[in-house]
């Protein structure tokens, strides 16, 4: 092989491996928040309006007001896995989520969010918990910022 196949040979092979890296790179999507009484509140969309969660990392469930729902929630128990279940009233409802530029439809928890705004000083429109932020790699809070940025 002469030196010039050779070098063209390194280089689809560099401009393979430099794909590769650049489709492998993390993609992060920066949402603004605001925090109250030590609670940061997430500024997003959930199905197309806009809507402010709560991030809780404590929680394993995320949640809509039954406002943004569109549903009046019963008053029945809904059992979530075997054995478990909420400590109020929710019915199961799908939601398009969107954090910046990641959109998502998810199943969430439709509940009737009154008696926490109260407890915790603040008005939201729902919790993001621990499943949606499964579907990222990084979860990082830049408090000076006030943003956070999912990394997936």
């Amino acid at each position: 092989m002469s030196g010039t196949g050779i070098r063209r040979t390194f280089s689809l092979v560099l401009l393979f491996f430099l794909g590769i890296a650049s489709a492998q790179q993390a993609r992060t999507y920066r949402v603004p928040f605001h925090a109250a009484n030590g609670i940061i509140l997430l500024e997003v969309e959930v199905n197309d309006k806009p809507a402010v969660l709560v991030l809780d990392t404590g929680s394993r469930f995320s949640a809509v007001s039954q406002q943004i729902s569109g549903l009046t929630v019963r008053g029945e128990v809904l059992e979530l896995r075997p054995g478990e279940a909420t400590h109020g009233q929710a019915e199961r409802v799908t939601a398009k989520l969107r954090l910046g530029d990641f959109r998502v439809v998810k199943p969430f928890l439709a509940v009737n969010l009154d008696t926490v705004q109260r407890q915790m000083g603040a008005r939201f429109d729902g919790i993001l918990s621990e499943d949606v932020l499964h579907e990222f790699t990084t979860v990082r809070i830049d408090f000076k910022g006030q943003t956070v940025d999912f990394e997936k």
